[in-house]
C-alpha cells in the first residue's frame, strides 16, 4: 500500500508541475488578443483581492484537472470496462462474434459506422456497459473548510475525489 501512495504522489506531483508551469505560461503570455479565455478569466479572479470569494492556484489547477480528465479518462474507462464484461462472460462474445461475422463475414472486412444500426446486440451490450459503469462518476474537489464526514475530519484544504 504504502509503495501506491508513493508512486500516487509522484504522478500527482507531476501533474502539479505540469498545471503550474502551464499557469506562469499563461500569466507570461501578452498575445494582445481580444477575448478572455476560462484560464485568463480564473487568473483574474485569483489576483484580484476585492473578490467576494477567494481562488487559489490550487482551485484553478484542479478545475483544469477535472477538464482534462473528464474529456480523456471516461471515455477510455468506458472502454475498458467494456471489453473487461466482454471477455468475462464467453457467451456474450460468442454471440458479438457470430452476429458481427453474420453481417461483415469472417474477416473480409472491418465494421463500419454504417453497419452499427445493423448489429443490436452489440448496441444492446454497450448500453448495458455505460449502464453498469457510467464513464465520469468520479471528480476531484479540494476542501475550503474542515468537517467531518461520517467519522472521518477532512482537513482544509485537503484534495479528494467524489464518486458520483
Amino acid at each position: 500500500m504504502l509503495l501506491i501512495k508513493k508512486e500516487m504522489m509522484v504522478v500527482s506531483n507531476k501533474f502539479d508541475e505540469l498545471f503550474e508551469r502551464i499557469l506562469v505560461e499563461h500569466e507570461t503570455k501578452q498575445d494582445g488578443h481580444q477575448e478572455t479565455d476560462l484560464m485568463e478569466a480564473l487568473l483574474a479572479s485569483y489576483g484580484d483581492d476585492t473578490a467576494g470569494y477567494k481562488i487559489t492556484r490550487e482551485h484553478i489547477k484542479t478545475l483544469f484537472a477535472d477538464l482534462l480528465f473528464a474529456g480523456t479518462d471516461s471515455s477510455a474507462q468506458a472502454a475498458q470496462w467494456a471489453m473487461a464484461e466482454i471477455i468475462k462472460n464467453p457467451n456474450v462474445l460468442k454471440r458479438l462474434r457470430e452476429e458481427i461475422d453474420c453481417l461483415v463475414g469472417q474477416g473480409t472486412r472491418l465494421i463500419h459506422e454504417t453497419d452499427l444500426p445493423n448489429l443490436p446486440y452489440l448496441q444492446a451490450v454497450v448500453k448495458e456497459v455505460l449502464r453498469l459503469h457510467p464513464p465520469g462518476t468520479v471528480f476531484g474537489r479540494i476542501s475550503q473548510k474542515g468537517f467531518r464526514m461520517g467519522e472521518y475530519y477532512i482537513p482544509e484544504e485537503t484534495s479528494f475525489a467524489i464518486n458520483v
